[in-house]
């Protein structure tokens, strides 16, 4: 068949995108750890460099989310803002097939390009042979599913991209402090939106003064602030995957059934709020 050459005609990388694409292509990264802020296009630019990959060297490719559904939400069924689908970035003259239900692309020269879930590892990632993953929106992910990973990818000389914006100091600020103690073995990118600019300084601070969104996730979600958060919080990244998913919301009330009810209201003499 020759060589199959994949252009970026359908995706133009913004400027503060190109280095991660160099330093997997290139540099030849194996570990990639991306901190961006909220809506800074990580998912089109990773969505694309696990395209490029699948024609660079045929294999199997998981792009995970933190459960299967978000990752049909996020990706799979998502548009772009000019109303193109995700997915129509790889050329359909280079797809084999498409599954549906299973989230699963065949591309004509054999890789393979799959969504899956985090939350659902032992069945998705255990006894399989990636040899490219991404994860989308670590910090909300089960972590076991990298744990899993990591000798897959060791011994068929994988690599493993991790995206996401900071969740308070759990298991992917962890990862970010080994990233950039080890740059040799890891390339780290931490940016905030004085670097992006996909969102003006103006109109977040318009925002916070609206009371549209408060101070502290203004710096969580644009400034990528790992400081937000409750340390030993037992269901935190339950409760953010649930938010994610789409699964907290109001239930109607069905007065002739009995009803349950349990707070966590806490104790401020024992957690006092600075």
């Amino acid at each position: 068949m020759g060589e199959l050459v994949v252009s970026l005609d359908k995706f133009t990388p913004r400027d503060y995108q190109i280095p991660v694409f160099e330093a997997l292509e290139k540099k030849n990264y194996k570990k990639l750890v991306v901190i961006w802020p909220r809506r800074s296009g990580k998912d089109l630019a990773a969505f694309n460099i696990i395209i490029r990959a699948a024609f660079r060297r045929v294999g199997t490719y998981f792009y995970v989310f933190p459960t299967f559904s978000s990752g049909r939400r996020i990706l799979w069924d998502a548009l772009t803002i000019s109303g193109a689908r995700v997915l129509d970035f790889i050329p359909k003259e280079l797809i084999e097939s498409t599954n549906e239900q299973m989230m699963r692309i065949k591309l004509i020269n054999g890789s393979i390009i799959s969504i899956i879930g985090s939350d659902n590892f032992d069945n998705t990632i255990v006894g399989t042979n990636p040899i490219g993953m991404v994860f989308s929106e670590f910090a909300l992910q089960n972590e076991k599913a990298y744990a899993m990973s990591k000798p897959i990818l060791a011994g068929n000389d994988g690599w493993a991209l991790f995206l996401s914006t900071p969740r308070g100091k759990n298991h992917l600020y962890s990862l970010y402090q080994i990233a950039i103690q080890n740059p040799k073995a890891w390339y780290s990118n931490m940016l905030t939106v004085r670097e992006t600019k996909h969102i003006s300084e103006e109109e977040i601070q318009a925002d916070i003064a609206r009371g549209e969104i408060s101070f502290d996730l203004a710096q969580q979600e644009y400034y990528c602030s790992f400081d937000l958060g409750i340390d030993g919080a037992v269901y935190g990244a339950a409760l953010d995957r649930m938010k994610l998913n789409e699964q907290i919301g109001n239930v109607p009330w069905q007065p002739n059934h009995r009803v349950h009810t349990s707070f966590d209201i806490g104790n401020e003499e024992i957690h006092p709020v600075s």
